[in-house]
């Protein structure tokens, strides 16, 4: 499977590694859709020497609008909602599209030594959410375990209930047992939610009052949610990986109608959307925006 990025050839990037490319501040895990940028009335974020500098608004356009920003409920994949939740919720780990091996960003570490019976998390020492609470292995188990309630509804469902019990061992380990085994379970986790880890505190404030004020401990922070109109976030200055965010904000709208996605590009209203539609990747390629095909790992389902 493969997605493509599109820019306008005069749009300055900074130079970074591949899986850096699509979003300086994001590790964005998709599904197969076309990614399309440009680059129109947002501030340049490199210098003459090719680095990453801090400044600037990234316009982007989603095709979905989430219904909630409980990530239990939101889908992780360019087609939905990955940007948004990468943003809010940063990742525990991303997939190397070239080599298809688990990176690490909040977790140092997801294996197992028995063939896919157990999986020993660990995380990074010290994660805070942005309400000052901890992002340490009760928080992530209370995540979990949460995703694997059908009354919930969640979209990783499929994904969650193949954990049959969850067990802090210290605060940054969090061991998880499946029934069955699979030992690919990380491919699995990194395409859902389960990469998306919200404070247990505000998610217990109910669906409300956290769509009103969401805490994750990723790059981004809300600042306001105009419903069917943008969802505007700024940068989290207490982010764990500084320097990044190198944006100060994302203005983030949806159109359901690939036409106006790519309009907006050409016409430079912005600067990255998602499509899922070859005849519009072809057509952006005729107005002459920047192609970048990222190779993805392997489809999700086998009928």
């Amino acid at each position: 499977m493969t997605s493509h990025l599109f820019e306008s050839p005069t749009f300055e990037r900074p130079t970074m590694t591949r899986p850096e490319r699509a979003l300086t501040m994001l590790a964005a895990v998709c599904s197969t859709v076309l990614i399309l940028s440009a680059c129109g009335g947002t501030s340049d974020t490199s210098d003459s020497a090719g680095e990453p500098t801090t400044g600037g608004t990234l316009n982007a356009i989603q095709m979905t609008e989430p219904r909630t920003l409980d990530p239990a409920n939101m889908s992780n994949s360019w087609a939905f909602q990955s940007l948004l939740g990468n943003a809010l919720y940063g990742t525990l780990m991303t997939n190397d599209v070239d080599s298809l091996e688990i990176d690490y960003s909040m977790a140092t570490d997801f294996s197992t030594s028995d063939e896919g019976r157990t999986f020993d998390l660990t995380l990074r020492p010290g994660l805070t959410f942005t309400d000052g609470t901890p992002l340490d292995a009760a928080a992530v188990k209370f995540n979990w375990d949460r995703l694997r309630d059908p009354e919930l509804g969640s979209t990783s469902l499929l994904q969650a209930m193949q954990i049959s019990t969850t067990e802090v061992v210290d605060d940054t380990t969090l061991r998880a047992t499946l029934d069955p085994p699979n030992p690919h379970f990380a491919h699995s986790l990194v395409q859902s939610s389960m990469n998306w880890i919200a404070s247990p505190v505000a998610l217990q404030e109910g669906r409300a009052a956290f769509d009103a004020d969401p805490v994750g401990a990723g790059p981004f922070t809300l600042v306001d949610w105009a419903r069917q109109d943008r969802i505007d976030l700024t940068r989290n200055s207490e982010y764990w990986d500084a320097p990044k965010p190198y944006l100060d904000s994302i203005t983030l709208r949806t159109s359901p109608d690939t036409n106006q996605r790519l309009n907006a590009m050409i016409s430079g209203a912005a600067d990255l959307a998602a499509d899922s539609s070859w005849s519009t990747f072809a057509r952006a390629e005729d107005a002459g925006l920047h192609v970048e095909t990222v190779p993805m790992g392997g489809g999700q389902f086998i009928g």
